[in-house]
């Protein structure tokens, strides 16, 4: 059997910015001239076209490469080696090591390589140019997107589930779908897990974005997760590792360029941003819940230990109840911290409702005691964490001399290269550990600085809520309203201290302005 002479041609996106020179049209066009006037006998076209050259992930050449392994290529024509490949170390392999391994000639028509002739010295380079070319693209087609992303040009194609493109291409609300996200948000914030979402959601035939009815819990997080939503557009969510590699790795948020008012708002802000408190405290699902769902689930803490206190339900009443993560999986010397649900819900509510009673009898009084009364607690709390981040900071200093003096110590010839390393390396990671603690205690003193915004923003949740009567503690209440719950246990030791949930101590932490107990006794 006659063997094929395979006819190679590749045209990447970014090819075509250079004019038709290497068009795959011109290509064929080229390599069949080519194969006829060297009396190379049945031809056959592999293209790829709109693919990149610095890596082999091309279905045509894979293709080529299986045809090669079983046999029935004997001749690989391409026009240059920059149509083959764009990574000089493959393409290097593969026309000096694999193609030879297999008894195939390789032709490289511009560059003048004929495998049959012998190895060519200039390919090598050629190859590298290649690369370089390759590489420098790259770099000017990542800055030609920065430059656009940071100036507000929206660096998305596709529309996210709820919007559709109009003929301009901007972004607008697909009606039908939009109230499908609405709904989803709305079931998160009534209390719905993810995977009932889904459930809701399959029983009664909703579509995916895909057209299919099968939804998943990345699907629904991914859609209470998004900030476009919210009418916000984001670039650079994600980047390449490197130019070889077209694999997309997730963007620290600090590091995204996010856009407000971009496009129109499927869901208000200030509903989106409480979803985001809400999936930010990580909830935990509780299993054969029968009735109220664990609203507490994230909220709660031990005062002792500082663990999170996790639902747990009566076998045979199915009640409710919250115990210390660290005292049921005994990681910690700590006590039950037992707490119902039912008393909790009744403080927690009681305690809202008193904070709401007080505002309403005058607001313009209420605001002044509280500016005054939260200023003295920031300010004990503000001098405590500076003081906290001076000692780290002279501990840095330390280290950082003593890791000066560990190099004189080598360059005396008092250490060896090996033990330099080791004392080295552990300082070098102490001087690390150091640097991200007083990123942390920097951002805490910078929110404690913004002590009025904070003031002001919990003013207007109370103001929300001046003409409501409310009567029960829903989570939406929750995000509002609190940050956290500290629960208090009675003693071992302590025969006459009270048992039962009603009488144990609990903290509450409004959100921005902490616990407020003096405050409205």
């Amino acid at each position: 059997m006659q063997k094929i002479t395979a006819l190679y041609a590749r045209l990447s996106k970014d090819d075509e910015l250079q004019g038709d020179s290497n068009s795959i049209v011109n290509q064929k066009i080229m390599l069949e001239q080519y194969a006829k006037e060297h009396f190379l006998a049945n031809t056959l076209f592999y293209v790829d076209d709109g693919f990149s050259g610095v890596n082999f992930d091309r279905p045509q050449i894979q293709k080529l490469f299986e045809d090669v392994q079983a046999g029935l290529i004997g001749t690989v024509i391409v026009k240059d080696l920059s149509r083959f490949g764009r990574n000089h170390l493959m393409v290097g392999y593969y026309t000096e090591v694999f193609f030879a391994e297999y008894g195939v000639r390789f032709i490289s028509i511009l560059d003048n390589v004929d495998s049959e002739n012998g190895e060519n010295d200039l390919a090598a380079f050629k190859n590298i140019l290649n690369e370089m070319y390759a590489k420098d693209l790259s770099k000017k087609l990542r800055a030609s997107a920065q430059a656009r992303g940071m100036s507000g040009k929206r660096l998305a194609s596709t529309p996210p589930f709820g919007y559709i493109k109009d003929a301009s291409g901007n972004w607008i609300i697909d009606e039908p779908k939009a109230s499908v996200v609405r709904r989803i948000y709305q079931l998160y914030l009534n209390g719905n897990s993810m995977t009932g979402i889904c459930g809701i959601l399959k029983r009664e035939q909703i579509p995916t974005a895909r057209g299919s009815n099968r939804w998943t819990d990345t699907m629904v997080k991914r859609i209470l997760s998004r900030p476009e939503y919210c009418g916000d557009m984001v670039n650079f969510k994600t980047h390449n590792i490197s130019f070889r590699k077209k694999k997309s790795v997730p963007v620290d948020p600090e590091k995204q360029a996010v856009f407000r008012d971009m496009q129109p708002a499927i869901i208000e802000r200030e509903q989106w941003q409480l979803v985001q408190d809400k999936l930010a405290r990580i909830q935990r699902t509780v299993s054969n819940v029968k009735h109220d769902p664990a609203i507490f689930q994230g909220f709660l803490y031990c005062a002792q230990c500082g663990n999170k206190c996790y639902a747990r339900q009566k076998y045979k009443t199915h009640t409710l109840y919250y115990l210390c993560s660290g005292y049921s999986k005994k990681v910690t010397n700590c006590t039950i911290h037992f707490m119902s649900d039912i008393v909790l819900r009744r403080r927690v509510l009681n305690a809202i409702r008193t904070l709401l009673d007080a505002f309403r009898k005058d607001e313009a009084m209420f605001t002044t005691r509280l500016q005054g009364f939260r200023q003295n607690s920031w300010q004990a709390e503000l001098s405590e964490k500076q003081k906290t981040i001076d000692r780290v900071h002279s501990d840095i200093l330390d280290l950082e001399r003593k890791l000066r003096r560990t190099y004189d110590d080598k360059i005396a010839g008092m250490l060896s290269d090996e033990a330099f390393k080791i004392i080295s390396d552990q300082i070098i990671e102490d001087r690390r550990a150091m640097l991200a603690i007083s990123g942390q205690l920097e951002k805490e003193i910078e929110t404690l600085r913004n002590s009025s915004a904070q003031i002001q923003s919990f003013i207007e949740v109370l103001q929300q809520y001046r003409d409501t009567d409310v009567t029960e503690v829903t989570q939406q209440l929750l995000l509002h309203f609190i940050d956290k719950i500290l629960v208090h246990d009675t003693k071992p030791d302590d025969d006459a201290a009270p048992k039962r949930s009603e009488f144990k101590k609990i903290d509450i932490y409004f959100r921005a302005v902490g616990c407020l107990d003096s405050f409205t006794k």
